[in-house]
């Protein structure tokens, strides 16, 4: 059996005789897999799923890895496997078998339902996972709450019937990552966790992917294509990743343009940071943006040439980055026309860029001690952990 895990990293329930220790690092990725899926379409988006590893001891189930398993979604967006899935299960599972990996159970989401089995789920238990110790995790992700959880177990002598060990809440986690695991090259999806999507060059057009592969390549998106016949500019986005869009906009007005993007995106609010790179004619800039800054979503920026290109790359814990960019075309921004009043426009206009300055650096010192409260939150509760810990190891 093992020892009482340290429960800043771990978590752990009872199911009757059996006890379910998972580590938190690893239910973070299949929490942030399941939200991605539910951002990725409107009315519910996608449900994931994957194979949970670890050991079984004869009384405990530890959880120490995941490893996804790619849907086509040709039954639906459902977690409903074809047999082009099943068979990449069987395969799955067999290698990693080969690699000394024991699968544990198995997770996936529901993102139209509630955390019940359903008929199909139990046929894919009971097909793939017939141990009486091997477990299923349910995952429900919500739009504006904490997403919730569920294990279910095989009961006892009741020919498979799998029974819920009670529902849980699964918050973000910010701690040492799981350690990866020891995968053959070629095991189906590892490439997706793994390798970080290649950069296209400047003027590659990718092919059209096949169905059901489309999280996996570069995918061209004309998020925009505006023409103005007052301003006369036009517009348009490429994004590359596994999950939904950025979102990324660019809107003009007199020479300044607003760079946008969807705050209510799931990558946007688990990005640990990213960095905007702007490529104005001559004038290149870049710019890193904090979590905070993120949320915000836009900056104002005056443009110098009538082309601007702007790119966004997301930074993820344990993930490949995430990069969206944009591109604007329109005539060169306005001068002002010489006159009496010149002088005065030109104090005024540098007036403005003191006052906007002066924001911006309240705005971060601001942000910056959010930041440091939030750490020391973080600090606290990990300090009580410890001393509960320290407290029942004394008893």
């Amino acid at each position: 059996m093992h020892s009482q895990p340290d429960s800043s990293q771990w978590g752990q329930c009872e199911a009757g005789a059996l006890r379910i220790e998972y580590s938190r690092g690893v239910m973070e990725q299949v929490r942030a897999a399941a939200v991605d899926g539910f951002m990725a379409a409107r009315h519910g988006g996608v449900e994931v799923g994957g194979v949970l590893f670890g050991q079984w001891d004869g009384d405990s189930v530890r959880i120490t890895g995941q490893l996804p398993l790619p849907c086509e979604h040709a039954l639906g967006p459902g977690f409903k496997l074809s047999e082009k899935d099943e068979a990449a299960l069987a395969a799955l599972l067999a290698e990693a078998a080969q690699a000394g990996l024991q699968a544990v159970g198995w997770y996936h989401s529901h993102t139209r339902t509630g955390l019940e089995m359903g008929t199909e789920d139990l046929q894919i238990h009971r097909r793939y996972f017939p141990e009486p110790w091997q477990v299923a995790l349910l995952v429900r992700p919500y739009r504006l709450d904490d997403t919730r959880a569920c294990f279910f177990v095989p009961q006892p002598g009741s020919g498979g019937l799998l029974v819920a060990c009670g529902e849980f809440a699964v918050t973000p986690y910010i701690g040492p990552p799981p350690e990866p695991l020891p995968l053959p090259t070629g095991l189906p999806g590892a490439e997706a966790e793994l390798v970080a999507a290649p950069e296209p060059g400047p003027a590659a057009v990718p092919a059209p992917a096949a169905k059901g592969r489309l999280r996996r390549r570069w995918v061209w998106l004309f998020a925009a294509a505006t023409l103005l016949q007052a301003g006369g500019w036009m517009a348009w986005t490429h994004f590359s990743g596994k999950v939904t869009p950025l979102g990324l906009k660019l809107s003009e007005k007199r020479g300044w343009l607003l760079i946008s993007w969807d705050t209510q995106s799931s990558a946007v609010k688990q990005a640990q940071g990213a960095i905007m790179e702007i490529s104005d004619g001559a004038r290149q800039t870049r710019l890193e943006l904090s979590p905070l800054q993120l949320r915000e979503g836009s900056v104002w920026y005056s443009r110098e040439s009538e082309r601007v290109e702007v790119r966004l790359r997301l930074s993820r814990r344990w993930r490949a980055p995430l990069e969206e960019s944009a591109l604007f075309l329109g005539e060169a921004p306005p001068t002002p026309a010489p006159s009496q009043e010149s002088g005065a426009v030109e104090q005024a206009l540098r007036e403005r860029d003191e006052l906007i300055a002066e924001i911006e650096r309240l705005r971060g010192e601001l942000r910056s001690q959010r930041a440091r409260n939030a750490e020391l939150e973080q600090a606290i509760r990990l300090l009580r952990q410890r001393l509960e810990i320290e407290a029942a190891r004394g008893r």
